[in-house]
């Protein structure tokens, strides 16, 4: 299966986290997200239950019939033949531990991370938030309009 279909494959595509912490512990959770991206540890019962979690979250992901029209639409429109979520199905049960690391290797490790940290500064270590790479410091006002 080639995702992104192969309309897709010559643009770039974005990897993207949600991380939710307490504004005290904002440097402790990054640190833990970058030691994650940077070295990923491969389990093969982490990778069961994750496999398990996709499945069945793709599996309930059948549109209601009001829905339906658009989001074939929007799925030809994406360049597939057919639907995604019957492909990750069909790719996901036969994936390994090789394939998961092979994965990583290639399309996560080693690329730009950029982080954007939303809080009250006075509660967020900021001197270690620097030390995470470059910095700049934002006002609401400047990405909001």
């Amino acid at each position: 299966m080639e995702m992104p279909p192969v309309k897709l494959k010559d643009k770039s595509m974005l990897f993207n986290m949600l991380l939710s912490t307490q504004a005290d512990k904002t440097t402790d959770a990054l640190q833990a997200l970058q030691s994650l991206l940077m070295e990923m540890p491969l389990s093969e019962i982490r990778l069961e239950a994750a496999k398990e979690s996709l499945i069945n979250h793709a599996q309930s992901a059948y549109p209601n019939f009001r829905d339906k029209s658009q989001k074939i639409a929007r799925y030809k429109q994406l360049g597939y033949t057919e639907d995604p979520n019957k492909l990750l199905v069909e790719e996901v049960a036969g994936m390994t531990l090789n394939d998961l690391g092979n994965f990583y290797k290639q399309h996560i490790q080693e690329q730009a991370i950029v982080y954007v940290v939303i809080g009250n500064k006075k509660k967020i270590n900021m001197k270690q938030l620097r030390q995470l790479g470059e910095f700049e410091e934002m006002k609401l006002k400047d990405f909001l309009k």
